[in-house]
């Protein structure tokens, strides 16, 4: 058994005063005359023995008391190393230091940053030299991911500040859990500072781990009203000049207090292009419908902007459409070059088209390209048919079209690699196309509406699409029987599109039909693969930069703001065959920013700051504990803002604490002790 305040042990000499009392107080003899006494004489016999008794019982529980008390202002406990906060020994602390923009309000007249790096510091103080000691925040950065010493601790902390980076909660924790794993130190712990928001406190992704002991120290935040954009969303992923484009903004009012007319702005190139004034019900979001016009190929520069104070960092929204001169369509022929396709793209200002026979296919080429067309390929090789599916795995889009004489086993092999339908038999019958899914994306705005009378596809003969396998299809174009002219096989990644029949009139009037045109231009225009509008900052995405340039010159690409010579350098990275790049939290301010390959111009990327922070509404010490229980962290201590850290550090080493059995003692001792004083006093 330990004390955990000794000193007041010695209270227990306090006991000498109720003996003092009791030997000068009831030893004093009163002298008392009676005229005859022989009737008293047994009764004052008994009665004497019985007040000795209680006067003796009554010094008892005073001096019970007394020494209850001493004990109870000395707090006894068993101790219980596990659940100190600084062990004698050894101890290896990590502190996670919330910096993200929410701990710029202030609290008790400094910002709660400051705060939280007072409380870091009041941590460390209850520590030796000897410890080690590791600041993680949300900046993530490498040369923190370590143990030091604590005055290297300290220069680091002087160094925090605000952070546009956010992340949720359980990264975090997690990291510092990583990091606590590979040491050895007796105690390990985790002291967690922040306004804790509730949108990023994930506690059913934090891992457990018995040899920590997490401590989170909730700082008192008011929740704080505030209207931000959340994010913007395009009606399409393709564009070309000239066409009018559709944008809806997601606006949020995270308060109590519904919000009318305030003023939304849509700016193209720093261009103002329009306005509305929104009006927003109290926590709740709205979307706003809004257009511009395209008014050049190239690099587009697009900002949202509300109007809210005194919260603005995300008042603003970037984006950014990089539109292309040409699409690239490469055509793999294998009867020679199609006339209708050359017809339709080789003059086009839009399309950049390349024929090459299959027998000099150069599979380099394909990086380059947004639609490759098989052509009547005789065969399609299994060489062939892996580059395809790494090329569909990057967003590339494929079209296939038959030749009049099929190696069917060759071509089925090939589509088997490529999880697709597969070709059976030829048809030889007449067969008239009579459904046409207008709703497929190929025909977006090409029919006002589709009548019954409508001239569709007739053919002569064409190649039975199989439709008993287990590959998935869309179709299109359909015959009266059933079977598929043209259908679309469905993936996450690029199209692809098979037809039944051979470009040629000896097996279908398709090249002359109107439906043709549209078809063809927008299987090419739908190939086309433009880059994210805008990231994160915090989400880390891959930026691929093939979808901004053919080739590269160098191996490090910058990112520039506009009119500022200073930029960030990024490596490049290589996923799934694509060169590109992740921004890594090296971007610390939103905008748009243009891509630099050299002193070449690539394009631009528009960085936001997350929306974590927007939502200002955060936990206290009651809702923390309860969070963490409901999810079985039971052992996690959460403080409230109120007490000293010094006075946690002397709490945490009590393991079974006598409080409360002393307490209900000296509360019996005192009850017994009146009720003694009350029995002596009712007998005189």
């Amino acid at each position: 058994m330990a004390f955990l305040y000794p000193q007041f042990l010695w209270l227990m000499l306090a006991v000498i005063l109720p003996i003092v009392i009791h030997l000068f107080n009831f030893h004093r003899f009163k002298r008392v005359f009676f005229t005859n006494v022989s009737l008293l004489k047994d009764l004052a016999t008994v009665s004497k023995k019985q007040n000795k008794i209680k006067e003796r019982l009554l010094l008892l529980f005073r001096c019970l008391t007394i020494v209850f008390l001493s004990l109870l202002f000395s707090q006894p406990y068993i101790k219980k190393s596990s659940t100190q906060l600084a062990n004698t020994e050894s101890n290896a602390v990590v502190v996670v230091l919330d910096n993200s923009f929410s701990m710029q309000n202030i609290a008790d007249k400094a910002s709660m940053l400051e705060t939280a790096k007072t409380k870091a510091e009041d941590i460390l103080k209850e520590y030796s030299d000897n410890d080690v000691f590791c600041l993680l925040t949300m900046d993530m950065e490498g040369r923190h991911k370590h143990f030091v010493s604590k005055q290297e601790f300290m220069n680091f902390l002087k160094d925090v500040e605000i952070s546009s980076a956010s992340f949720p909660y359980s990264k975090l924790v997690n990291s510092a859990h990583n990091l606590l794993s590979y040491r050895n130190e007796k105690s390990k712990r985790l002291f967690f500072i922040s306004d804790f928001q509730e949108n990023a406190f994930d506690e059913q992704n934090f891992k457990r781990d018995t040899n920590v002991v997490d401590v989170f120290l909730p700082l008192e935040a008011k929740n704080l009203d505030n209207i931000y954009i959340d994010t913007v969303y395009l009606d399409r992923n393709i564009y070309q000049k000239g066409q009018k484009a559709n944008i809806n903004i997601s606006v949020k009012n995270i308060s109590e207090q519904d919000v009318k007319d305030v003023p939304l702005k849509l700016y193209i190139d720093d261009v103002q292009q329009s306005i509305a004034n929104v009006s927003i019900p109290k926590n709740s979001s709205i979307s706003v419908p809004m257009t511009f016009v395209i008014q050049k190929n190239g690099t587009l520069k697009g900002k949202v902007s509300v109007l809210d104070n005194p919260i603005v960092y995300d008042d603003d929204f970037y984006f950014t459409l990089n539109i292309k001169d040409k699409i690239g369509v490469l055509c793999l022929n294998g009867e020679g070059e199609n006339k209708y396709i050359n017809r339709l793209f080789a003059n086009s200002e839009e399309v950049s088209l390349q024929n090459m026979n299959e027998t000099e296919i150069d599979f380099s080429k394909f990086a380059n390209n947004n639609l490759i067309i098989l052509n009547s390929l005789q065969n399609i090789s299994l060489g062939l048919a892996k580059e395809l599916v790494n090329f569909r795995n990057n967003n590339g889009s494929i079209l296939i079209i038959p030749p009049k004489k099929m190696n069917i086993q060759s071509y089925n092999s090939a589509l088997e690699e490529m999880k697709m339908p597969t070709y059976s038999s030829l048809v030889e019958r007449e067969n008239t196309v009579v459904v046409l899914n207008d709703k497929n994306d190929l025909y977006k705005s090409v029919f006002t509406s589709v009548t019954d009378n409508m001239e569709l596809p007739r053919a002569r003969k064409y190649y039975k699409i199989s439709t008993t396998t287990n590959r998935s299809m869309a179709p299109i174009m359909t015959f009266a029987n059933r079977d598929v002219f043209l259908l679309e096989s469905p993936s996450n990644t690029g199209k692809a599109f098979m037809f039944a029949v051979p470009f040629d009139e000896s097996y279908s009037d398709f090249t002359s039909q109107t439906i043709f045109v549209p078809t063809l231009w927008n299987m090419v225009l739908y190939a086309q693969n433009l880059a994210n509008p805008f990231v994160f900052m915090n989400d880390n995405a891959f930026v691929d930069l093939s979808l901004y340039t053919e080739n590269l010159d160098k191996e490090t690409i910058t990112l520039k703001k506009e009119n500022n010579s200073q930029g960030v350098i990024l490596q490049m990275l290589r996923e799934n065959n694509r060169l590109g790049f992740k921004l890594n939290n090296q971007i610390k301010q939103d905008g748009i920013y243009f891509i630099f390959d050299g002193e070449k111009s690539l394009g631009a990327l528009a960085v936001n700051y997350p929306r974590v922070e927007s939502d200002l509404r955060f936990m206290n010490s009651v809702q923390l504990r309860k969070k963490l229980e409901n999810t079985g962290f039971k052992d996690a201590k959460v403080f409230n803002d109120r007490k000293m850290i010094s006075t946690y550090f002397t709490q945490s080493k009590k393991g079974f604490d006598f409080t409360y059995l002393l307490l209900i003692l000296v509360l019996l001792s005192i009850s017994v002790e009146s009720f003694i004083l009350w029995q002596i006093k009712k007998k005189q």
